[in-house]
This record gives C-alpha cells, structure tokens and sequence, in this order.
C-alpha cells in the first residue's frame, strides 16, 4: 500500500516543480510573473510536499495504519515537521531569521517528518537551537538600534 501511495502521492506533486509544474504555469500567467522564478518559489513552499511520500514509505503509520498511539505520534511529528520547514524556509511571521537559524530550523522539521524517536528528539532539539539564535539575533539587533 505504501509504495502504491508513494507513486501516487510523487505523481501529485510534480505539479509544483519542473519539468510538469502546471500548478506554476498558471499561478505565473494569473500573477504575470517569471515562470521560472514561480517554479522555484513553488519547489521551495512544496519541499515538505516532497519529503512527505518518503515519510510514510518507511513508517505506514503516517497512512493511518498500525497502533493509534504510533499513529498519533507519527503525524504530530510530521505535522511540527512540516510547520517547522515552512518557518525555515519562509522566515517568522515578523522580523527575519539569519542563515544559521534558518538552517536549523529547516534541519530539525526534516528530523521530525521522518520517523523514531531519536529522529524526533534531535528534530526538536534542533528546532530549539535554531529558535534561539534566531530570538538571540533578533535581541541583539533591537539593542543595537
């Protein structure tokens, strides 16, 4: 069933990225912009979109299959993940993160898509590091001003 849904979920999301990127052809003819450059902002916004399929292909807890405690877990996780990945890419809702906080950010979502629990916990732990800098910067940066 996994490997079914890996193919199926893999055939759905080659609407965001190129060479298909139909979805971004016409977000690019709605909005007027650069077709390439929609294609790449869509990859970006999609990337958790994209590491998903992977997810449940090693765990089929994600598919609602397995113990409801396992299956809990599996998509709290991957759902922290995915908001966790759309904060490294994206940035806060105010102000701006640097590279490095970004990064870990980034890392710690990607950790936590995917399962175990030593997966989760570095997840977490490098969402927190990442979430400190990044609050770490942005009070030295009110300081200074």
């Amino acid at each position: 069933m996994a490997a079914h849904l890996f193919c199926f979920y893999a055939a759905i999301c080659c609407e965001l990225s190129p060479p298909i990127a139909t979805a971004a052809y016409v977000a690019s003819m709605v909005a007027e912009t650069n077709f390439w450059k929609t294609c790449v902002y869509s990859m970006l916004f999609g990337a958790a979109a994209h590491i998903l399929p992977f997810a449940f292909a090693l765990d089929t807890s994600l598919l609602l299959m397995g113990s409801v405690s396992r299956t809990i877990w599996a998509i709290g996780t991957a759902g922290v993940g995915v908001i966790l990945m759309a904060w490294g890419i994206a940035g806060p809702l105010k102000g701006k993160m640097n590279a490095v906080s970004r990064l870990f950010v980034l890392a710690g979502g990607v950790l936590l898509i995917f399962p175990g629990y030593q997966n989760a916990v570095m997840g977490v732990i490098l969402a927190l590091i990442g979430g400190a800098v990044a609050l770490i910067g942005k009070k030295a940066v009110l300081r200074t001003a």
